[in-house]
């Protein structure tokens, strides 16, 4: 994965800009893995945000990320109750850990799910190059 700064500056400007679909509140501020890692490819880029803005602008993108952390939140509740009884870390390293998770949760991670189950619809399929 490139840094920002090993990137030609059009695809540095280009992962700035993908890095925001999906994203709101402090969601704009995190650097998601996913454009870095694409940089290598930025004709892929261009696809990215071309096919998903117009998802992000018209709220059907943010939809889907709400309801994958609403569905997550369903799931974990669920199967908490296999947890048993854990050890817990000190209230400070609790509230760290907890802030921590609190924001790469929705701003990241529920965020990627979409956005890449979206990306990979638009790659062909092994299967579309045997016809």
């Amino acid at each position: 994965m490139m840094n920002l700064d090993e990137m030609a500056p059009h695809v540095a400007e280009m992962v700035r800009i993908v890095n925001l679909i999906g994203a709101r509140g402090r969601a704009r501020d995190l650097q998601v893995s996913l454009p870095r890692n694409l940089a290598h490819w930025p004709g892929m880029l261009v696809l990215y945000y071309t096919a998903l803005q117009p998802l992000h602008d018209n709220g059907s993108l943010l939809a889907a990320i709400d309801a994958v952390i609403a569905d997550g939140r369903r799931r974990g509740h669920a199967v908490s109750g296999a947890l048993g009884n854990t050890g817990l870390p000190d209230t400070e390293t609790a509230t760290a850990i907890r802030d921590s998770l609190e924001n790469l949760v929705p701003n990241a991670m529920a965020r990627m799910i979409p956005v890449v189950s979206l990306l990979l619809r638009l790659l062909p399929r092994e299967t579309d190059n045997a016809r």
